[in-house]
């Protein structure tokens, strides 16, 4: 018999902390960020069983883009034991090459996903996540046809290197154990803006919009899923300045 694959919904939150040299003729912008995905793993619950999450540590990883996630605990000998599971692997398929910084580290998350986690036992209500700030160089393109009175539309987007599930599973082969991954926001309103003034080295050209919205990118139904993938889009907007940009033109 054909095990079906396994499906990872994965719960995400962002918080824009820095947004930097906006350039027209380049057509990128940097970003700073803290980005938090979490997810459910039924398979924890019973490798940890009674075990206490103060004995357990998930290995750090270097990126979200990491396949697997290790994670050590110690059994009821005091042994030492390890238990993988399958990570999302997120990226950022906007960013330029070599641009991303980043620090990252993994948690348990209890019931409700704003706590983390630090001891007794992992429950059928818990969470794996992982939690990052990110500086990016992203690439995209502006509109200028409303210079100097224009308004961008900025976005990050966040996609999983893993393929989405199919609606009809009827309509094409699942193949057997294949990981497939589901985005979705955590909650909308977790994605917002830090709005201090410092943190946004806009050069005076530029004024953050305070909103910050995330946007589900659909895939086309009824076609084979071959090569799509998750992807969450994380969108906020600068408008520029125009008494800043006549100024200095006439200057």
């Amino acid at each position: 018999m054909m095990r079906p694959p396994c499906s990872l919904k994965v719960h995400m939150r962002c918080s824009i902390l820095g947004l930097f040299d906006i350039s027209i003729q380049e057509r990128t912008f940097g970003v700073r960020f803290y980005l938090e995905a979490a997810w459910h793993d039924p398979s924890l619950e019973h490798a940890l069983h009674g075990v206490d999450l103060k004995d357990v540590t998930i290995e750090p990883i270097q990126s979200f883009t990491t396949k697997k996630l290790h994670i050590n605990f110690k059994n009821a000998q005091e042994e030492v034991e390890r238990v993988e599971i399958d990570g999302p692997q997120l990226h950022f398929p906007q960013s330029v090459p070599g641009s991303e910084v980043a620090e990252c580290w993994c948690c348990f998350l209890s019931g409700d996903p704003h706590t983390v986690k630090k001891v007794g036992s992992f429950g059928s209500n818990d969470w794996v996540a992982m939690r990052g700030i990110f500086t990016v160089k992203i690439q995209q393109a502006f509109d200028m046809s409303h210079f100097p009175f224009d308004e961008q539309l900025l976005y990050v987007s966040v996609q999983s290197r893993l393929p989405m599930p199919m609606d009809d599973q009827s309509s094409t082969a699942a193949e057997p154990g294949r990981l497939e991954v589901e985005i979705t926001p955590m909650d909308n309103s977790l994605f917002k803006v830090n709005t201090f003034e410092d943190d946004f080295a806009l050069s005076g050209e530029y004024t953050l919009s305070d909103q910050i919205s995330s946007t589900l990118v659909p895939v086309p139904q009824g076609l084979n899923r071959r090569g799509h993938w998750a992807r969450l889009r994380v969108q906020f907007s600068v408008k520029r300045l125009p008494n800043y940009w006549v100024l200095n033109f006439v200057c």
